[in-house]
């Protein structure tokens, strides 16, 4: 066989039957949209017409009957448009082919939060670059002889030539053509010969067509170089539906077929036929194909040379190299080779009936129109995952999917198969519910575990380049806002149709003088920092600091419609070699198929392609064979891949009698009611049936928010666009086969069953449902729009933005020179308000800073690719029912407090409790923010110092320890680094007797034990103190999790688990400026906003926090104290001479037995207990100095300024688990210790308790002044022969502290160690004195911690 000559791609087809009858539906089935194309006189700028989006609704109030609908009908006329009867033929452009590539070198940080501020031009190897798709389709059709009606008027086969990239002006279109069906608008950065790209004309945008359609027979390439040609690539148009959307693609990526013919003088068409199509699909020239080495020099920006095989790998393409194994080498051979070569794309539908007179046998958007319009079908929920629970538990009787998929959703996250990491996996896919923005980088330095850097110049040093770093990306994400600001107000200026006489633009000029002067500003500065902070290399390292979030849109959830994507779009696709194909290459094709009309390098691959397709047409059963010298087109295979081909699970690439449902997007229009602020509380709302999911934090509903008055009524209207790409079922069931194929099966089996998982499988492949999230909505509510629209900056392929003239020139009117609209970069989205929404006569503040209210669905559509739409909502009945969606637990209605089962909404005429007409949307910030979690030690506290701070990697928290001493019900306080403090114990005498401390301190470097003195203090005070703190602490210890180390067996019934004390401080951060009101309508201009996130609005939003769960066994809290607070309940410093930083008297807990929770000291963690946070950000233009020499000082001051937003709390905690931060408005946050804080004390402490009076027969050794325990060596210092013998302590290594009476030269009593062994017969027996009797303290002289033995658990 001749070797290969060009790689082969698939891509599929899909043709529409468009006649009278498929126009004419019921008010239930799918209606066919009058042809929307993109309004270009919205393009202009001049004049004030530019539009948010130039692509408008469907209108479906003139899709029937079908004599309105002017897709089908001339409405001026009252005729049938016969030109657009026929098969609408669409081809689907590969996965690859849609992908951007970018560098490889020169990579920018995903840390950096550079985005459009670091590379403002958005230019450099960095710009992203897309491949040049095809740009000429042979289309072929073969009809079935005994089926074409009337016969013998037309060849079996015919041919046409799609022209993709040819310009069409309009003044040189000819009348007879239609413009809506023969060609394509394009919004394009098209740049003409011999002018550059800001001289690109917006106006002549409305006279752009692109696309052209021949018969094969009369088509010739052109040899004109200069003919006006558009480079076609997967992001040339600005149009995002552009390639999918048949009615935007005219003779681009799809083609009519009317079927007519020749007769008698005039043209006719075939009433009936049965087609089959082939599409082939090239690029013009060698030059731009997918394998040519220029087009791999010009997306690769190291202009390495690369083999075939490599280019198919990097394209996201897979071969199979070992058929034929005849001609693997000559496969292989091909593969290695380094030279440019050539592709073809290809797709091939069979067995397409048309008849003019009669719909299709199957319409599968009518089956779905049917299945909408009987209800619950549609879910909302906060994922896609959330959104199919909701519907499973709201319709399915037997929750099993449901069950099972919580469970699985867990372990994806799990790191083990416990029940608490269980819980806590579940609780950190709540993440998944937000959209996250970088937050920052911070460096480490090497050499830090255990606490301690390389030198203490190291330790300042790499501590200012951090506080400089942190000033650097907040005025990295400053001027990110301020570019689109400039921006914000040029199209507020441009848009504005109450500034016709121009007297608002002084107005206008003075606005966009602001965020230019601050941009210009801290441009300098940002170059100051950067000098600063420098480019650390390793061994420095840079991690990222916790990022910024923001709750995303509602999911909405179709069910029973499968997505028509292909199943297998997101792998890698799967390619041939021209002489893999199937069927005999050699053979020549017939007349009409025009080959020829291929470059002369294709067209062996041409006819080896048509070949191949003329095979598997005469080959339509469901038992064809899989050939074993060739490899079969990637979809002729099953819909389902699991079963094998049949009647029910026909061919992929067979038409199958069914008209084509493909749903390409959904508009939706929804009406918002704003529910004041202080009508929600903070709660815990139970968890789902299921066990092993813990109850949830959220905001419900206080009061009763039925019919408000109408002065209190606060409405929006808000509208979107949202495309239906090809998920959830791909990630799902991606997720669900990764996590069956990584995870042991007997692990897997703890949670479900082979069984279930088979069944569950093969559910998520039937379930047939589309995801879509809500975008648009959060826009709206902050006066924001997104869509298609006119932007001044143009950027060309692989090059920097660009300012167009014409944007310029109505800059400068408001003071914008050339440079400074170059500074919007890429911050040109989405759109202001500006004048254009109409919010005239609105009574309250459209601007919504943080989203609290109840939304219901006014329309409903989804539209697919040819035009045809289903829509929940008649958009035709004078009074159409309301939507009643499946509702996830995170939006569901309250009941109206004390009326259970009367569902709390603002319009419950239509509502019930079980089927609400609204979903509820809790609070959620409209911008990023973040939650600062950290433990922290204290600064100076002098001047230009912080008195908190958050740790760095050197810096030990910790300031004491507690142990549990059962034996003796008393508390034993360790030191940070394990050193034994204090014993505390309960007991019948004086609050004085109660505090034991057996050494004298000889150490100097001991840490400050000021925090821990006050605590021990507190607890001597009061007895009932004491016997609640350790109610609380024992009560705690039955609920915490298994320690990670090793401790010994008996240990666990001598002495607790140890408890760290460390300060721990929490903040609410924005990530920029707060947002505001973009409408310029005078009447929103001057509306009052009730509350802000700063200071804003007349009141300023509190957020709680709430710390640790008592049913979250993962969560290590056990308690914490809180701070004294100013007015704004700010942490107020203490004298760091006497360091009483914590309120001591009352203890936030969980945990108690017999205490109660009465405040005295113990108060319980509730939603009204925990702390309130106010939002906060720091200004970088409030630092910005051009002194060089004072750089270091705001630098400085700006970490001060920051860590004073600390709310500070002294927490008792499981050193082991984190500090779980709940909020609802963001995700869980968590704090830990690292690890060396912790395992080097473990490895230093031990444990004691109080022994005697016991009787020994020796008497004890005289005291030893050189003897004398000290803290810095009780572990190790022993009378040397000094032996006491005890019955029954041979288990473990005891010591005996005896301690020594000598008050004669010293206040407290002295303690000798003593080694613990003999033998001692424990039978009554006469002894011979004298007895002694001895009474003092058992040390275990083992640490706390140790290594794993044989009988250690």
């Amino acid at each position: 066989m001749p070797p290969p000559t060009a790689l082969v791609v698939p891509m599929t087809l899909d043709a529409f039957v468009f006649n009278q009858k498929v126009c004419d539906a019921s008010s239930v089935q799918a209606k066919i949209a009058p042809i929307t194309q993109p309004n270009y006189t919205f393009l202009r700028l001049r004049d004030h017409l530019a539009q948010n989006d130039i692509v408008d609704h469907v209108d479906l109030h003139s899709s029937i009957p079908p004599i309105r609908n002017p897709r089908l009908t001339d409405i001026g006329k009252g005729l049938v448009r016969k030109n657009r009867l026929g098969v609408y033929v669409h081809w689907s452009v590969p996965r690859p082919l849609r992908s951007g590539v970018t560098s490889t070198s020169n990579k920018r940080s995903k840390s950096s939060n550079t985005g459009a501020d670091a590379d403002p031009e958005g230019a450099g190897p960095n710009a992203p670059r897309f491949h040049p798709l095809p740009n000429r389709w042979l289309v072929i059709r073969v009809l079935d002889p005994e089926a074409t009606v009337p016969k013998n008027v037309v060849g079996p086969v015919r041919s046409w030539v799609i022209e993709s990239d040819k310009i069409q002006n309009i003044d040189n279109i000819p009348e007879t053509m239609d413009l809506q069906v023969d060609f394509a608008p394009f919004i394009t950065s098209f740049i003409e010969k011999d002018k550059t790209a800001n001289k690109i004309s917006v106006d002549q945008q409305a006279e752009i067509f692109i696309g052209q359609c021949m018969d094969a027979n009369e088509w010739k390439e052109s040899a004109n170089p200069n003919e006006p040609r558009v480079g076609l690539s997967a992001a040339s148009s600005s149009n995002q539906l552009f390639m999918d959307y048949q009615y935007h693609n005219s003779n681009v990526f799809s083609m009519l077929d009317t079927f007519t013919y020749e007769q008698d003088g005039g043209q006719k068409c075939l009433t009936s036929a049965k087609a089959n199509y082939y599409v082939i699909g090239w690029r013009d020239g060698k030059d731009k194909d997918i394998l040519s080495q220029d087009t791999v020099s010009k997306l690769r920006a190291d202009l390495e040379v690369v083999s075939r095989e490599k280019q198919i790998e990097d394209l996201g393409m897979a071969i199979n190299k070992s058929i034929p194994a005849a001609d693997k080498t000559l496969i292989d051979d091909w593969l290695r080779d380094d030279a440019s070569g050539r592709s073809l794309c290809h797709g091939t539908l069979y067995d397409v009936e048309w008849n003019s007179e009669s719909r299709p046998q199957n319409v599968l958007a009518d089956d779905f129109g049917l299945t909408l319009d009987a209800g619950n079908s549609i879910a909302v929920g906060t994922t896609p995952i959330n959104s199919i629970l909701a519907y499973i538990s709201g319709t399915d009787p037997n929750p099993e999917i449901e069950d099972s998929i919580y469970q699985l959703q867990a372990y994806l996250r799990a790191e083990d198969d416990s029940i608490d990491a269980y819980m806590a996996a579940a609780d950190e896919v709540q993440c998944t519910n937000y959209a996250h923005f970088d937050g920052g980088t911070q460096f480490a330095l090497p050499g830090t575990t255990g606490g301690k850097a390389n030198t203490g110049e190291d330790r300042d040093k790499w501590g200012a380049v951090n506080s400089a770093q942190k000033l650097k990306d907040a005025t990295l994400r400053r001027m990110q806002q301020l570019r689109w600001e400039i921006f914000a107000w040029w199209w507020k200026y441009i848009s504005d149709v109450d500034n016709v006489d121009k007297g608002r633009t002084p107005w206008y000029k003075e606005q966009t003088q602001v965020p230019k002067d601050e941009l210009t500003l801290l441009k300098k500065f940002l170059s100051k920092l950067d000098l600063l902070v420098g480019q650390p290399s390793p061994p420095i390292k840079s991690v990222v600091m916790e990022d910024f979030h923001q709750r995303e849109d509602p999911t909405l959830l179709l069910t029973h419609c499968e997505s028509a994507w292909p199943r297998d779009f997101d792998k890698a696709l799967k390619v041939r070699l021209n002489n893999q194909l199937v069927g005999d290459l050699e053979k020549e094709p017939p007349l009409g198929s025009n080959l020829h009309c291929l470059p002369p390098e294709l067209r062996e691959a041409g006819k080896n392609l048509f070949n191949e397709f003329s095979e598997l047409l005469t080959k339509s059963s469901f038992t064809n064979p899989k050939p074993q010298d060739a490899v079969l087109p990637l979809y002729h295979d099953g819909k389902t891949p699991s079963e094998d081909v049949s009647t029910d699970n026909p061919w992929r690439d067979r038409w199958g009698s069914s008209q084509p449902w493909f749903p390409l997007y959904l508009e939706w229009d929804a009406e918002y009611v704003h529910i004041p602020a202080d009508a929600w509380s903070f709660v815990q709302r139970p968890g789902r049936s299921t066990s092993h999911i813990a109850p949830k934090y959220s905001y419900t509903l206080k009061r009763d928010v039925r019919y408000p008055k109408k002065e209190d009524e606060d409405i929006r209207s808000a509208s979107g666009r949202s495309l239906l790409l090809p998920q959830p079922s791909f990630s799902l069931r991606a997720h669900f086969e990764r996590l069956f194929s990584t995870i042991p099966e007997p692990q897997l089996d703890k949670a479900l069953s082979k069984d279930r998982r088979t069944r569950l499988l093969a559910n998520v492949d039937k379930l047939g449902f589309l995801s879509v999230s809500l975008d648009g909505l959060t826009e709206h509510l902050t006066t924001l729009y997104k869509g298609s629209h006119v932007k001044p900056l143009v950027r060309p392929p692989g090059g920097a933005p660009v300012v167009l003239d014409e944007a310029a020139v109505l800059g400068s009117e408001i003071g914008l020179s050339n440079a400074d609209m170059r500074m919007i970069g890429q911050e040109s989205d989405p759109t202001p308000y500006g004048s254009l929404a109409s919010l005239v006569g609105a009574k309250k503040n459209a601007f919504k800073p943080v989203t609290h209210g109840q939304l219901r669905f006014t329309k409903l559509n989804v539209v697919d690719k040819f035009g045809q739409v289903v829509h929940a909502i008649d958009p035709i009945a004078e009074d159409p029912g309301p939507i009643y969606p499946h509702v996830s637990q995170e939006y569901a209605i309250d009941a109206v407090p004390a009326l259970p089962g009367e569902p709390n909404v603002v319009d419950p005429s239509r509502s019930t409790l079980d089927e609400p007409e609204f979903i509820q949307l809790p609070p959620s910030i409209n911008q990023p923010s973040r939650i600062n979690g950290h433990f922290v030690v204290h600064g100076p506290g002098k001047d230009g110092e912080s008195y908190w701070r958050p740790i760095s990697d050197w810096d030990n928290p910790i300031w004491g320890w507690v142990v549990v001493n059962y034996a003796d019900l008393g508390l034993q306080f360790f030191l940070q680094d394990g050193t034994f403090y204090r014993e505390v114990q309960i007991t019948s005498g004086t609050a004085n007797d109660v505090k034991w401390l057996p050494f004298e301190s000889k150490r100097a470097d001991l840490p400050s034990t000021k925090q821990l003195d006050w605590l021990i203090i507190e607890l001597t005070k009061d007895k009932n103190y004491l016997k609640a703190f350790m109610d609380m602490i024992m009560t705690a210890l039955s609920n915490t999790v298994p320690v990670p180390t090793a401790f010994a067996q008996f240990m666990n019934a001598l002495v607790g688990k140890p408890l760290a004390l460390a300060n721990m401080g929490w903040s609410l951060e924005l990530s920029t400026k707060y947002k505001t009101n973009e409408s310029t309508i005078q009447q929103q201009v001057d509306a009052t906003l009730p509350w802000g996130l700063l200071d804003e609005g007349q009141k300023q939003y509190e957020f709680p926090i709430k710390f640790g769960d008592k049913a979250r066994n993962y969560d290590g809290l056990v308690g914490y104290f809180d701070t004294p607070r100013d007015l704004e309940g700010k942490t107020i410093p203490s004298d760091p001479e006497n360091e009483k930083d914590l309120v001591l008297n009352k203890i936030y807990t969980y945990f108690h037995e017999k205490a109660p929770l009465n405040g005295q000291p113990l108060t319980e963690i509730n939603e009204n207990t925990c702390p309130k946070f106010r939002c906060f950000w720091r200004d970088p233009k409030d630092y910005a100095t051009s002194d060089e020499k004072s750089i270091e000082k705001v630098v400085a001051q700006h970490e001060i300024d920051r860590n004073g937003e600390f709310q500070v709390f002294g927490a008792i905690f499981d050193p082991f688990s984190p500090i779980t931060g709940f909020s609802s408005i963001l995700p869980i946050r968590t704090v830990k210790l690292p690890n060396w804080t912790w395992e080097s004390a473990l490895k230093k402490m031990t444990s004691f308790f109080h022994a005697g009076p016991i009787v020994v027969t020796d008497d004890i050794p005289d005291f030893d002044k050189s003897k004398e325990l000290a803290q810095d060596n009780y572990m190790e210092k022993f009378v040397a022969n000094g032996q006491i013998a005890i019955p029954s302590m041979n288990i473990a290594d005891w010591a005996w502290l005896q301690p020594y009476d000598l008050r004669t030269y010293q206040e407290d009593m002295s303690y000798v160690g003593m080694e613990v062994g003999g033998e001692v017969d424990q039978r009554p027996k006469w002894v011979k004195g004298p007895l002694t009797a001895v009474e003092g303290f058992m040390q275990l002289r083992a640490p706390l911690e140790q290594e794993k033995q044989g009988n250690a658990s």
